[in-house]
Formats: structure tokens, C-alpha cells, sequence
């Protein structure tokens, strides 16, 4: 007698079945995601730098670079890792001032704002008024060439070591 024939004159049996896979799905779901939780917006980090990405260091992912931070200019830095290890600076962003503006005016609560925020605004702020660059590159690049951009922000490892894993603080 195949499964199909046992089925047929048992249905109880392939709804025990049915039940049970859900039920293992479900477990299979809580035990993989306990103890998981989302970071707050009060502890998100990410890395910066003040010395065009030779060090860097972790802070709080809401400072929007540049920002003063010892009494130099700190920007951010995103770093990655190789197969062997290594870890290094692949680029550096940082916004403009009118962008900067922008995108701490919308994150700025006003009990007195009766209209919703415009966040067109905000929107290019972060295309066209993110500025990014390679470590040891003296120019920044706009996010509004955006061939050059995608270049500058595609890593890959030193020395043809392949693809680059992106690091996170």
C-alpha cells in the first residue's frame, strides 16, 4: 500500500501529519530567532574616522559625518574584511552641509509641524548630498554621478583576494 492509498483510509492520520509539520515549522522559527533582538536606536553604532581611514573607531550611527570629534573632522568609514582576516577601510562618506541640514531638520521633533514632513528632501539629501570617497583619494565624489560612485563603494579585497565581507561595529 503506497502513501496515497493510506491516506485515502486514514485521513486522520495525514491530518496528524499536516499538524505536526506546521507545529515543527513554528518550533523550528522560535529557536532560531530567540534571544535576537533588533538593536534600539539609542545603542545602533557604526565606525568613523578622523585620519582619512587609517584608524577608526565606533559611535553612535546617528552622528551624521562630518562631525567634530576630538577637534578634528570625523567621517564615516565602512569597513570590510578578507578571507584572511584583514580588516580595512574600503571608503568613506560624509554629506554635504545643505544636506547635513536637511536630514537634522527632518530627525528634529517640532510639536509646532502640523503637515507631515517633506521627505523628497531627505531623499536626495542622501543621493546627491552624499559625498564618498576612497582612503588616500583627495576628491569626493558626489552620489549624483552615480557610475563613479558604485565604483568607489564596490570593494574588493587587496591583492586580488576576492570579494570583500562588509564589517559591522
Amino acid at each position: 500500500m503506497n502513501a496515497r492509498e493510506t491516506l485515502s483510509k486514514h485521513p486522520r492520520l495525514g491530518m496528524g501529519a499536516a499538524i505536526l509539520f506546521v507545529l515543527v515549522a513554528i518550533a523550528s522559527f522560535v529557536l532560531q530567532t530567540r534571544g535576537r533582538a533588533a538593536p534600539s536606536e539609542g545603542n545602533a553604532k557604526a565606525f568613523f574616522t578622523v585620519d582619512d581611514g587609517q584608524t577608526w573607531f565606533t559611535d553612535d550611527l546617528t552622528n551624521l559625518a562630518p562631525f567634530e570629534k576630538d577637534g578634528k573632522q570625523a567621517v564615516r568609514a565602512f569597513v570590510f574584511r578578507c578571507s584572511d582576516g584583514n580588516q580595512f577601510v574600503g571608503y568613506l562618506q560624509r554629506f554635504t552641509p545643505d544636506a547635513k541640514r536637511a536630514i537634522e531638520k527632518i530627525n528634529t521633533p517640532d510639536p509646532n509641524r502640523t503637515e507631515p514632513p517633506d521627505v523628497s528632501g531627505v531623499r536626495m539629501a542622501y543621493t546627491v548630498g552624499r559625498e564618498v570617497k576612497r582612503p588616500g583619494d583627495k576628491k569626493w565624489t558626489s552620489g549624483a554621478d552615480g557610475p563613479k560612485s558604485a565604483q568607489i563603494i564596490s570593494i574588493k579585497c587587496p591583492n586580488g583576494g576576492g570579494e570583500a565581507v562588509a564589517v559591522e561595529p
